[in-house]
């Protein structure tokens, strides 16, 4: 990791990072991680972080390609309340969670979609403001049934042991809807690590 980490930087690539230590200036939300601290503006679009004793990056609104993701080049950042993530031609090369299991978090409802596009019936798939995205082949009502910008309490439930390096999929989270008080759990991938 500590070699991939060193080349990224000198190309330029990466800058990234117990959110204990979370700091919010209007738009603007600091998380200060174990690697480093990383900043981002949702209404502007915007990313700066920086690997401790290393380096920063910062991406403006035009690498913006959705909510919580920039796009610079091949790579690939993901931002949410939980963890940074930056992979290179869809595999995994970075990451920091920032909550443990059993830590929570605040948001609300960005989008609500059957699993797949223009297929009713064929599951849920929930996407909320600070970028975690759940799915499930089955239609769950308590999320189906929320609505956008919905106020959510989100929880990380558990995080899949003994995965191939680069695939971090099938983190399981328990989400209540604070509208509605309904509560469901599903995972962030249709797949868990290690399968199709």
């Amino acid at each position: 990791m500590k070699i991939i980490l060193k080349t990224l930087i000198l190309t330029g690539v990466i800058g990234l990072f117990n959110i204990d230590n979370l700091s919010a200036n209007g738009a603007e939300i600091t998380y200060r991680g174990s690697k480093g601290e990383y900043t981002i503006n949702r209404q502007a679009g915007t990313y700066r972080g920086c690997v401790y004793n290393t380096g920063c990056i910062s991406l403006s609104q035009d690498k913006n390609s959705w909510p919580s993701h920039w796009k610079n080049g091949n790579y690939v950042y993901t931002v949410d309340d939980f963890r940074v993530a930056v992979y290179h031609h869809g595999r995994l090369i970075f990451q920091d969670s920032f909550k443990e299991v059993g830590e929570c978090t605040i948001s609300s409802v960005y989008r609500i979609t059957s699993r797949l596009v223009n297929s009713p019936g064929s599951g849920t798939d929930i996407t909320f403001a600070n970028g975690i995205g759940l799915v499930s082949y089955d239609i769950v009502p308590a999320a189906q049934n929320s609505r956008i910008n919905d106020p959510v309490r989100i929880c990380l439930i558990s995080i899949p042991q003994h995965c191939p390096p680069g695939d971090d999929r099938g983190r399981f989270y328990s989400v209540q809807n604070l509208r509605t008080n309904r509560n469901f759990r599903m995972y962030d991938s249709q797949h868990l690590c290690g399968g199709a």
